[in-house]
């Protein structure tokens, strides 16, 4: 998930740490420095009035009102420019207040005086990345890092580097490759019902099922193969494009062996806060080297990054599906996701609701769809993350009466549940490993069925 960083914000990740400083200012400033600047030094009163002026400064950092914090440091200038305790105020005031060259000279002279100091060198960074100067930003951050500073400055200086290196990305033409292989078990590569005898016509009648038509379990092996290139237009416009190939090849039959192949284009643009995204996908799928079915879709989506750990995401899509085995599983749908995806630290997040139905209602699967997914994630280390990953969807078909259970209306609940990890063995080699279960209750007992699987694999990729 990726994360605006506003260096102007109230709540910018430096705001603890200067706050803090801010509270110790008293005990810094020189109460005296006022009635002894010149000859010409203000009258007893005057410095008192001063040092009335410089707690209303205090307050107003406390309070994070920088606006009115950089005013009031402009009438102190004349008397405290120089001091630590009020340089970092006033610095701070500049640069949340976007008044970028005070702020950048403020730090400059702070972090030359005091260069073991990494609140300073952290504050200057900032501002060189808020005055635009990349290259000087990433280094000081990178600085900062390798000096193991306390959690919140490394916290926000992996986050701006993460941001200085989403800005470099955007700006010159990208590329990378990736290819994967896994071994695994599935305990229904047929997606059938694991009952030897069902009900049908309610009641009615029963059918003894033979064994090819209950569920088939198999070992596996997946290879999967993707490129993508992104082609920067202007700064906040780009365009991208991407292949994919997967082939899930199950140990001993043959006929449930699983090809598909995509492609897809699309096009993003960055309006302020706002990114915008338009994409087409196709894809195609065989069963067991027979034509299953394609896919054509259409989706738009619209992300909100103005706020610093949360990131609101809504996708609209149209799509068509052609089965090449029945006509009457052809679909024509309209559908969205709404999500919110959070990131902080070493936490990351995602949680969507969506819906789709289809249009087609001469066809005779047509269904609705409701459903709800998350996702968890947690970076255990420099190598290790973990995460769960949980999918919910509703499914109730339109016309109602199956053929195989006359007056009766078919719905179907499927769950899902996924527990994994990755470990980056090399920069370009990642060790996965996956379990998944997945259970489909159908008010029609022939299209239950549950399904297990467990995967381990290797991805190798590449990328400039």
């Amino acid at each position: 998930m990726h994360h605006h960083i506003d260096p102007y914000r109230r709540d910018s990740y430096s705001r603890i740490p200067i706050l803090l400083l801010a509270a110790l200012a008293p005990l810094q400033l020189n109460p005296c420095r006022a009635a002894s600047v010149s000859d010409a030094a203000p009258s007893a009163p005057a410095a008192v009035t001063e040092a009335a002026t410089l707690e209303t400064l205090i307050t107003s950092i406390r309070a994070g009102d920088f606006s009115s914090a950089y005013q009031i440091a402009h009438t102190l200038l004349a008397t405290y420019e120089g001091e630590e305790a009020f340089d970092l105020m006033y610095g701070s005031a500049a640069l949340e207040t976007h008044n970028l060259n005070e702020a950048w000279f403020v730090f400059d002279r702070l972090h030359s005086r005091f260069p073991q100091n990494l609140n300073y060198h952290f504050e200057l960074a900032r501002c060189q990345y808020a005055m635009g100067q990349m290259l000087a930003a990433e280094s000081g951050f990178q600085t900062v890092l390798a000096a193991d500073p306390l959690p919140a400055i490394a916290t926000a200086s992996r986050n701006y580097l993460q941001q200085i290196s989403q800005q470099q990305s955007r700006s010159r033409r990208s590329w990378s490759v990736a290819l994967a292989t896994a071994a695994g078990y599935d305990t229904n590569i047929n997606t059938a019902t694991s009952e030897r005898e069902i009900d049908l016509f309610d009641g009615q009648l029963s059918a003894i099922l033979s064994e090819e038509q209950r569920a088939i379990h198999s070992g596996y092996f997946r290879y999967s193969a993707a490129a993508q290139m992104s082609l920067p237009l202007t700064s906040k416009r780009r365009v991208y494009s991407s292949v994919s190939f997967a082939r899930k090849d199950n140990n001993g039959n043959d006929t449930y062996d699983l090809d598909a192949v995509q492609f897809r284009a699309g096009a993003q643009q960055l309006l302020g806060q706002h990114q915008l995204n338009a994409s087409l996908d196709y894809e195609y799928y065989w069963l067991g080297h027979d034509s299953l079915q394609s896919m054509l879709q259409l989706t738009t989506e619209w992300r909100w990054n103005g706020w610093q750990h949360w990131q609101p995401q809504l996708e609209l899509h149209v799509s068509s599906k052609d089965s090449q085995l029945n006509d009457e599983a052809d679909t024509l749908q309209i559908g969205s996701r709404t999500a919110l995806a959070y990131q902080q630290g070493l936490w990351s997040s995602m949680a969507g609701v969506s819906w789709s139905s289809d249009l087609d209602d001469q066809a005779e699967l047509a269904r609705d769809t409701a459903g709800a997914d998350a996702r968890l994630s947690y970076q255990l280390n420099s190598r290790l993350a973990l995460h769960l990953q949980g999918l919910y969807r509703q499914y109730d078909y339109q016309h109602g009466n199956d053929l195989l259970a006359p007056g009766k209306d078919r719905q179907e609940h499927l769950g899902q549940a996924s527990i994994g990890w990755q470990y980056q063995l090399l920069h370009w080699l990642t060790l996965h490993n996956q379990f998944s279960y997945l259970r489909n209750a159908s008010s029609i007992s022939v299209y239950q069925y549950d399904r297990a699987l467990f995967e381990a694999g290797l991805t190798v990729s590449f990328q400039n």
